[in-house]
């Protein structure tokens, strides 16, 4: 925007370089002399009849202007956040990503993070309508996955050990633990000594160590 002075028979003019009908149409319900095509470059001249218009004028365009370019820095922003997320999906090795889609080929709204060495990747599976957690060593070896689950989904050993040992001591909260090969984990928060902590029971009700992957 280009503001600047006017020198005509009517005296100093402040004059703004705007689009083609946009002093006209700002000011079409008040009384002003606009004189059209005065100014260098296109600008309009407005008389002082009209002087506080001029500044409603100028917050207007320049308000239009700073709309557009948030508008443009946040569009912006989300395409490099998308960019930021493909870019971030693309070194997930491939052998990962391989073994994820074999395991779960009905997983929608993927996403992938990388802790301790392991890749894992946040899910829903379709047929379950399940949020879930799977993870992967760096070779696409399948270690777990992980879901909450209501207490009825519980095996009735494994709510019967926890009432027997730890009667008003536990969350009723409880993670599924699915592992290849070998027998499903439930997750539970437990009380020992006043100490909260993980406690992980197998579907025949025994305690397991399974602090870390």
């Amino acid at each position: 925007m280009n503001i600047g002075n006017f020198n005509n028979s009517f005296g100093r003019y402040p004059f703004v370089d705007l689009p083609p009908g946009f002093v006209e149409k700002t000011l079409r319900y008040e009384p002003a002399v606009i004189l059209k095509n005065k100014g260098i470059r296109g600008g309009r001249v407005v008389e002082p009849i009209a002087t506080r218009y001029r500044f409603l004028l100028i917050k207007k365009f320049v308000m239009k202007k700073m709309i557009m370019g948030l508008c443009l820095m946040a569009a912006t922003g989300v395409v490099c956040a998308q960019n930021a997320h493909s870019s971030y999906r693309q070194e997930v090795p491939i052998g990962v990503m391989e073994s994820f889609h074999k395991d779960y080929p009905d997983a929608s709204a993927v996403h992938w993070n990388r802790t301790d060495g392991k890749w894992n990747a946040e899910f829903v599976k379709m047929t379950e309508h399940k949020s879930m957690y799977a993870c992967y060593d760096t070779k696409g070896r399948h270690i777990d996955t992980r879901m909450t689950v209501a207490q009825s989904a519980v095996p009735t050993k494994v709510i019967r050990h926890l009432d027997a040992d730890y009667h008003g001591r536990y969350s009723h909260e409880f993670t599924r633990i699915e592992r290849p090969g070998k027998r499903d984990l439930y997750k539970v928060k437990v009380k020992r000594q006043g100490v909260s902590g993980s406690l992980y029971v197998d579907d025949k009700g025994h305690e397991k160590d399974y602090a870390s992957r």
